[in-house]
């Protein structure tokens, strides 16, 4: 029996970087985890499934992170930690499905390109903010709004007032941010949030799939980065439910101020079934006329946009920075460069994202964010097959319990091989329903750009899966044999190393895959 390392396949062999540094303290990545879940567009995209649900409607949202979002940021973690690698090279555990790391790449730089708009809009927002008069406030309006147009806002609209026609009612704050970049009460509500109706949290409940499936980051291989910083014996366990929760706490707070804003204009129209006002973009942009008419509303518009703001910048860090160790892990010579590829990317990706900040590119980019739904669902069943059938149950929970020196129970493995797909499934159906759905209004542009941006790279795993074939040798079936199995997949710590040489019975430290083929 003899053993394969990247040496005999021909390609070149990892090179583990054993200056990139670990966390400073253990919540350094739990933190970092948290900010994953700071993504604006999972709830721009989610809203009309979530409003009137209550804090009900995150109910579900326990059950899911029990049966399959605990578990697999899990599998995450493991894949970072053990390999202390990003989301590219830690697919030395199974080489030949290593363009899933290719295409983890690929997405989030082009969720991030788009992304910057949750951070230039808040901007915007806080920048105005310092007049005198808010120009979204029913007396700033009078400066700039000519009401001759038609398009009746919530300053004139009289509430409990039964229209004999029905009357359709803009908000203050959407008019200015139309204006400027596009061609185009009391506490009543904290019961209803509490105890809404039954049939508003079962519709409401559809969207915690679409908010649990975002907990990776923009481009799913966010957590495998992060935890490549954890200490070799840090309690991942432990730590995914903390960042689970933590999650969650993040939603409902989310949750809880977009059903205020909701109350808040529905008040205009209570008392009349022939009356609308058009919040758009709740969180964003109607919620500016919400704080206009409190005290101080300078102030608190310049405190809420100022968190939005804070929000975004640490979502957008948080990617960049899993990019660029991705980049660094995978590629030996970048690392002599990191000075000139960081300042590269960045600039890179804000001459790119400046399309988003236009008039059309405003309307294109909450798209690719229904699409990626579909992109995040693939990619997770995709590595369950990989982990756990491929590389296989019992390797698996070898690593897991020689990384964590505590038993990895085999009912959390059942659930990840067999009930953990089923949800990932419904996740994939949902993104799909919700694409076609939209494609119906879809301009050719914003078509091209979806399936450009998220659909094809998809074909990217399948293509490394071929170049990696022709680069190896023997008959077809040795070949595929060969890939999938593990390739330098070790510990980077020599101490740690040698003793899981030691566990798997090898002692040449650079043979740790076993290829049952026979010497002849």
């Amino acid at each position: 029996m003899v053993h394969e390392t990247s040496y005999d396949s021909g390609l070149k062999p990892f090179a583990a970087d054993l200056n990139r540094g670990m966390w400073e303290r253990p919540t350094d990545y739990i933190f970092a985890c948290f900010g994953l879940a700071l993504k604006m567009d999972v709830f721009s995209s989610t809203h009309f499934a979530t409003r009137d649900m209550g804090i009900l409607g995150i109910l579900p949202y326990f059950l899911y992170m029990v049966i399959y979002l605990v578990p697999i940021i899990v599998i995450h973690s493991f894949m970072g930690q053990f390999s202390s690698s990003g989301f590219i090279s830690a697919f030395r555990l199974s080489p030949l499905f290593k363009g899933m790391g290719y295409v983890s790449l690929f997405l989030t730089l082009s969720m991030l390109i788009y992304y910057v708009t949750y951070a230039a809009l808040p901007l915007f927002f806080i920048i105005n903010s310092f007049r005198p008069t808010l120009p979204w406030s029913c007396e700033g309006l009078k400066s700039w709004y000519n009401e001759s147009t038609g398009r009746s806002t919530i300053c004139n609209v009289t509430p409990n007032l039964d229209y004999s026609e029905f009357r359709l009612f803009h908000v203050p704050s959407v008019l200015f941010f139309e204006n400027n970049f596009r061609s185009t009460g009391g506490l009543s509500w904290l019961n209803k949030y509490v105890t809404p109706k039954p049939r508003d949290w079962a519709m409401g409940t559809v969207s915690t799939f679409i908010i649990a499936i975002q907990a990776f980051g923009a481009g799913w291989g966010s957590v495998i980065a992060l935890s490549s910083f954890n200490r070799f014996k840090t309690d991942i366990i432990t730590y995914s439910w903390i960042i689970s929760f933590g999650q969650i706490f993040i939603y409902i707070m989310f949750g809880l101020v977009s059903f205020m804003l909701e109350h808040y204009f529905s008040e205009f129209a209570k008392g009349s079934d022939k009356t609308y006002v058009t919040n758009i973009w709740l969180l964003i942009l109607s919620s500016a006329s919400a704080l206009s008419t409190m005290g101080w509303p300078n102030l608190w518009t310049i405190i809420y946009y100022t968190t939005l703001l804070m929000a975004a910048v640490i979502s957008i860090t948080t990617q960049i920075f899993t990019v660029l160790q991705t980049l660094f892990d995978e590629f030996e010579d970048l690392r002599k460069k990191k000075k000139e590829i960081t300042f590269g990317l960045i600039g890179g990706l804000a001459v790119c994202s400046l399309f988003f900040c236009t008039n059309h590119g405003n309307d294109y980019f909450i798209y690719l964010a229904i699409d990626a739904i579909f992109s995040h669902s693939v990619l997770h069943l995709l590595l369950l097959l990989v982990v756990l059938w491929i590389y296989g149950r019992e390797r698996f929970q070898r690593d897991i319990e020689f990384m964590l020196g505590q038993p990895f129970a085999f009912w959390k493995i059942y659930i990840l091989r067999f009930i953990a797909p089923v949800i990932l499934v419904i996740s994939m159906v949902a993104g799909i329903s919700l694409t076609m759905l939209g494609f119906t209004d879809l301009s050719v542009v914003i078509l091209v750009m979806s399936i450009t941006l998220v659909w094809l790279p998809i074909l990217a795993i399948p293509g490394y899966g071929f170049y990696y074939l022709s680069q190896s040798t023997g008959s077809v079936w040795d070949r595929l044999r060969r890939t999938c199995r593990p390739t330098d997949w070790y510990p980077v710590e020599m101490e740690y190393r040698q003793k899981y040489e030691e566990t798997i019975g090898t002692t040449d430290t650079h043979q740790l895959s076993e290829v049952t083929d026979e010497v002849k």
